[in-house]
């Protein structure tokens, strides 16, 4: 949160009015401010100026009162201009963004600042267009990224070689397992494919998604249609996976906490 809070800080920008509402010590309406950042709280103190006073304090006559020893020491000082005051006028607060436009607050424009734009993945169009089921496509991600609660990513927990694939029980699962190496889910893909313009698309998963990815065309019905079914089919024995792994991680929490039981007396 510290560390949003320093990026936030960074787009806010106050607009004068009447100049009685903003901290001339701690919030940004010049170009060289905060102030706080050069001139400290012992020097404010040992000018007897107030840790509380608002840009308007500071003015007087239509020119700054600023102590005369600060126009040698805070060359700053020197440079910041006169505002245009409007006594009718409040003060104003607006977001700065990062093309250097002053402008109102919206959670949008906020995003687009602060977040990292890292470069589209080639397989966005596949998990991402607007027929697509909001939890389907929320799977899909997670599988195309490795992140679903597979067998293997649960191996760190129990090491006694129990776990197995929920369908065919060879052994355990993982995401190029499950999607679609395993011969049940397998034959179920295959079954999908036949049905749909998939046929000539790999049975894994990464390559069947990168496969779709490369068709021009993505937004005709046929396609649509692809996608939507490889999504479901993820959808569909990732969650299965997801849950059978949930179950037998309780039931080791709960063999865990017998044994403690037992160890303890």
């Amino acid at each position: 949160m510290i560390e949003v809070r320093d990026m936030i800080k960074n787009h806010v920008r106050y607009v004068i009015g009447n100049g009685k509402h903003i901290s001339i010590w701690y919030d940004k309406w010049c170009e060289q401010g905060p102030l706080c950042e050069y001139i400290t709280r012992r020097t404010i103190f040992d000018a007897r100026l107030e840790d509380s006073m608002k840009v308007a304090d500071m003015f007087n006559e239509g020119k700054w009162n600023w102590p005369s020893e600060w126009m040698i020491n805070f060359l700053n000082i020197g440079k910041i201009d006169i505002p245009s005051w409007q006594d009718d006028k409040k003060d104003k607060v607006q977001w700065f963004t990062n093309k250097n436009l002053l402008m109102d607050f919206s959670t949008k424009q906020a995003w687009e600042d602060l977040r990292i734009d890292n470069p589209s993945v080639g397989w966005c169009k596949v998990v991402w267009f607007n027929q697509m089921v909001p939890r389907h496509a929320f799977i899909l991600w997670l599988a195309m990224q490795g992140r679903l609660m597979t067998q293997d990513r649960m191996e760190k927990w129990q090491t006694n070689g129990t776990l197995f694939c929920t369908f065919c029980q060879a052994g355990p699962d993982s995401h190029e397992h499950l999607f679609f190496q395993c011969p049940y889910t397998m034959e179920i893909w295959d079954c999908m494919r036949k049905m749909t313009n998939l046929q000539n698309v790999s049975y894994r998963m990464d390559n069947s998604v990168q496969e779709i990815a490369e068709n021009k065309v993505q937004n005709n019905i046929g396609m649509v249609v692809c996608k939507l079914v490889l999504a479901a089919s993820v959808t569909i024995f990732g969650k299965k996976g997801i849950i059978d792994c949930s179950r037998r991680k309780k039931e080791m929490g709960m063999n865990y906490a017998r044994a403690l039981s037992i160890m303890l007396g």
